[in-house]
């Protein structure tokens, strides 16, 4: 896809700053969270697109990551991936983390 269709793209679908994501995929200040571990509480965690399931009922006022809460529009990076805290309290895949 070049960087044409994926403006258009992002602007169709959703308002999207696309210097603020420039700049959050580049940070090396977001918290590293590590891996999810499957022992601890971490909230669901999916793809920027992808759309939450019925099934899933999320009304939480925060997101939590293996134990520890984060508030609603927190960025954090697990592993080469950065992740927002969106509203109903789920992780949100906006990218991978780029070298700083």
């Amino acid at each position: 896809m070049v960087a044409a269709d994926l403006d258009q793209r992002l602007a169709r679908e959703q308002p999207v700053c696309l210097d603020l994501c420039a700049v959050l995929l580049t940070s090396d200040h977001l918290s590293q969270v590590g891996a999810p571990d499957p022992e601890l509480k971490t909230s669901p965690i999916i793809d920027e697109y992808e759309e939450l399931s019925l099934g899933m009922e999320l009304e939480a006022p925060c997101c939590y990551f293996n134990d520890v809460a984060y508030p609603i529009s927190t960025y954090v990076r697990s592993g080469d991936e950065v992740l927002h805290c969106q509203d109903r309290g789920a992780w949100v895949r906006i990218g991978e983390a780029l070298p700083g």
